[in-house]
């Protein structure tokens, strides 16, 4: 019995050091949270059950590291991705990213119920996350008259590229299609678009909005403009084309774009 016995005997020891550990805070120095192979506790119970530098068939000291990882890492996890994560909060999903990965190393979702829901969770936060991002269309008469109205929109424009950048993060632990259709169609279609279509009467300032969203977005979906981005791609289109005759500052920045978004620049 002693091989079921030692998770729990060595789990107080794990949680003592966890005390000031979150999935959500970089280490200090660092831009990631402290990594499991990292800790104290990993590296002591690392080559537990070895005997010469191997372990024996079947043997349930090999299962130590995974045990402890599900029962104690794990719900930590579950509950920073419920409760305490903010998904427009691009630290804290880079952070969280490179927990779950280093968890997934020994509980992965397709043969772990409560690692899937993790996933489940994770995927739902970022599109209800998504979701309440709010970038408001005032006309162009509102935002040359007020400049609380025209600080408002911008302001709200960058939460929804930060949502972008947050959704990225986990690429390579959610499917790449779940997260382009929550980006694609949730944020640069039904936000951004209409949102920078209203700045096509500044060509200096609609150049900026669709630089700094280009930027967030992956480069191969720029060209190929999956669904809700080839409405981004139009616009840069309509502003390339207004560009010709604009000064040479602009003309650099449409010739920019256009390099980017794959699109002819005479």
């Amino acid at each position: 019995y002693m091989s079921l016995s030692v998770p729990s005997l060595f789990a107080p020891f794990v949680r003592l050091e966890l005390i000031g550990w979150s999935p959500l805070f970089p280490a200090t120095g660092s831009s990631v949270p402290t990594a499991l192979d990292d800790m104290s506790w990993y590296k002591e119970l690392f080559d537990y059950g070895l005997i010469d530098g191997k372990m024996e068939e079947n043997d349930e000291d090999a299962n130590l590291l995974p045990n402890i990882v599900q029962n104690i890492i794990l719900p930590i996890a579950e509950k920073a991705v419920e409760k305490w994560w903010e998904p427009r909060n691009v630290t804290q999903s880079k952070a969280l990213a490179s927990t779950l990965k280093d968890i997934f190393v020994y509980v992965e979702p397709s043969e772990n119920e409560d690692s899937k829901e993790v996933l489940m969770m994770l995927q739902r936060r970022l599109k209800r996350g998504a979701e309440e991002c709010v970038v408001p269309t005032y006309s162009p008469i509102v935002t040359a008259c007020s400049a609380t109205a025209r600080s408002h929109a911008a302001v709200q424009f960058q939460l929804s590229l930060d949502v972008i950048r947050s959704c990225l993060a986990f690429d390579g632990i959610l499917d790449r299609l779940v997260l382009q259709r929550i980006i694609a169609e949730v944020l640069v279609a039904d936000r951004i678009v209409p949102y920078v279509r209203l700045l096509l009467v500044d060509a200096a300032e609609c150049a900026r909005a669709l630089t700094q969203t280009a930027d967030a977005l992956p480069a191969e979906w720029l060209r190929a403009a999956p669904k809700g981005v080839e409405a981004l791609k139009e616009i840069a289109e309509s502003l390339v084309q207004s560009a010709q005759h604009g000064d040479t500052q602009t003309k650099e920045s449409a010739r920019k774009l256009a390099t980017r978004f794959g699109i002819a620049f005479k």
